[in-house]
């Protein structure tokens, strides 16, 4: 579909349209990631995941989004919901979603292209079985965040938040008040040359709340130059962030982020540059919750009514380190 000159790869289709730009069905939950490195005729390549049915469409440019290949069976795990992408090196990403056939269990797939077209090769489950304490807690039930790669390293990082560690299968719980690192951690490479992780699960943070929500739309990763790895999150009421700066294993105490009239924040999104240097930015509105959602209200703000803003936080030094 073109639209004011530029192509969508996820539109929905029509025959006719399919044909003249090989774009699949898709559209939902959309998410985009650029190759950090060129490939063999000097450009980026640009990746686009989104929602076909139960599965997952994953797109792919080689020439700067003039055309696209679209896998619509990107996902390898069938009945899926909430994808994100990641992009590493020249020509190969990271797409993972939620499965909901085996209780919202996190799948990350690596792809490469294959004759132009993103084609899984590897299949990995980020919440571990082997950590019974978080699988157990997790598995069943959590909120997908986006997902990271250290370029360097090619360390793979999936944030989520979810029930709190337990020894014991989770069917549910009052609040997801812990947020989770997922890293997956090279461990050699097949014969095609790709990456082969191996996952393992951390602790970001557990509010001491059992009924706190740290998932509100979403928990989020980014990894700085140097391979420091940032978490934010929101609990409907403050936006936090954290700091890691040995590959995801132990963490900063959280630092609460927003100020002033940020009364209420939500949907935190990071950016990481050089070594200790983060943006953030996130929604926030001057009421004293997010009324949204609700049916009734009192003070200034009536339901759907308060107004909200965009908010940009900087730290050039979030290693403590001066960067």
């Amino acid at each position: 579909m073109a639209v004011g000159g530029r192509r969508h790869p996820n539109a929905i289709s029509t025959g006719d349209l399919s044909q003249r730009t090989g774009f699949a069905p898709g559209g939902g939950d959309t998410d985009l990631a650029t190759a950090p490195a060129a490939n063999a005729a000097g450009v980026h390549n640009v990746y686009v995941a989104s929602l076909t049915g139960g599965d997952v469409t994953v797109s792919a440019s080689q020439n700067g989004g003039r055309t696209w290949t679209s896998n619509e069976l990107g996902a390898t795990v069938p009945a899926d919901d909430r994808e994100w992408i990641a992009a590493s090196g020249a020509g190969t990403s990271y797409t993972s979603y939620h499965n909901l056939a085996t209780g919202l269990q996190i799948i990350v797939n690596e792809g490469t292209l294959q004759n132009g077209v993103p084609t899984s090769v590897q299949t990995y489950p980020a919440i571990n079985p082997a950590k019974t304490d978080i699988y157990l807690g997790t598995a069943a039930d959590n909120e997908i965040g986006n997902i990271a790669v250290n370029q360097k390293t090619g360390a793979v990082f999936q944030i989520f938040a979810g029930c709190p560690p337990s020894p014991t299968a989770v069917v549910n719980c009052s609040g997801f008040n812990t947020v989770y690192m997922a890293v997956g951690t090279p461990q050699g490479t097949t014969v095609a040359g790709q990456p082969v992780l191996s996952f393992r699960d951390h602790v970001v943070y557990k509010n001491p709340s059992s009924s706190a929500n740290l998932a509100n739309n979403f928990p989020n990763v980014a990894v700085d130059a140097a391979g420091n790895v940032y978490a934010s999150w929101s609990d409907g009421k403050n936006v936090f962030a954290a700091v890691s700066t040995d590959h995801g294993r132990t963490w900063s105490p959280p630092m609460k982020v927003n100020t002033g009239s940020a009364a209420t924040p939500i949907y935190p999104w990071l950016a990481a540059g050089a070594c200790g240097k983060v943006d953030l930015v996130y929604y926030g509105t001057p009421a004293a919750q997010n009324y949204q959602a609700c049916t009734s209200t009192s003070g200034p703000y009536n339901c759907q009514n308060e107004p909200w803003h965009v908010f940009f936080a900087q730290n050039l030094a979030a290693t403590g380190n001066g960067g």
